[in-house]
């Protein structure tokens, strides 16, 4: 902290910084230059568990137009977004806020028409992309041993998942069928193809992730 009381921010990486302990991206230009860093300001955040800025997530708003099909296949964006679900930290509450500031429907169109969508039954309590996000969480707890004394089975299961990451990217888009004109599992698998596709998964993850997406009721 500098004498007048201003904090001096720490720089980490992709030239982002953190002050009060808050994420800030000193300059639009970081972004212009190297749009991954849309991605990067999130797993940067995550990683030094600290919260966005509001002046970092206006502007990540601002800048959402540079997530285009370039983008969407690009390996270094897809190892940051996966490199976000396999953190051991604040994985729920990255999520939420790439959603809230639109940058994981830019990068997900398919998760984008889910996006503020109410369903009136008895079984949803959230919206659709909240559901399914909050799914992720939930799993997660079950691995951490949150629920072993009432879900004892489910705790064991989890522990036993070979790559979680597989799973908690089935949670995210096993509703992405939803309003698309009925049987949304099947719809969601052939949605899931073209997605796993575009994050370079192999076949076995691909395979994977369509066979829970169909099969999720």
């Amino acid at each position: 902290r500098q004498p007048s009381g201003r904090y001096i921010p720490d720089a980490v990486a992709e030239g982002l910084a953190i002050s009060s302990g808050r994420l800030e991206i000193p300059a639009a230009s970081l972004i212009d230059e190297r749009p991954v860093r849309l991605l990067a300001a999130f797993a940067v955040a995550q990683h030094h568990d600290v919260e966005l800025s509001t002046r970092a997530q206006r502007l990540l708003r601002q800048k959402l137009s540079l997530v285009d099909d370039a983008f969407r296949v690009d390996s270094e964006a897809s190892a940051l977004f996966l490199q976000i679900l396999s953190a051991p930290t604040r994985v729920y509450r990255t999520l939420q806020m790439m959603d809230e500031v639109g940058l994981l429907g830019a990068y997900l169109p398919e998760f984008a028409h889910v996006v503020g969508m109410w369903q009136q039954d008895m079984y949803h309590t959230y919206t659709v992309d909240i559901h399914s996000l909050f799914l992720v969480e939930q799993l997660r707890r079950i691995l951490r041993g949150r629920y072993r004394t009432q879900l004892p089975l489910a705790t064991e299961l989890m522990r036993e998942v070979r790559n979680p990451v597989w799973l908690y990217l089935a949670c995210i888009l096993h509703d992405i069928g939803k309003g698309r004109g009925g049987g949304h599992s099947g719809k969601g698998e052939k949605l899931v193809q073209a997605i796993a596709e575009r994050l370079g998964l192999d076949e076995e993850a691909s395979r994977i992730v369509e066979f829970l997406v169909l099969q999720q009721l």
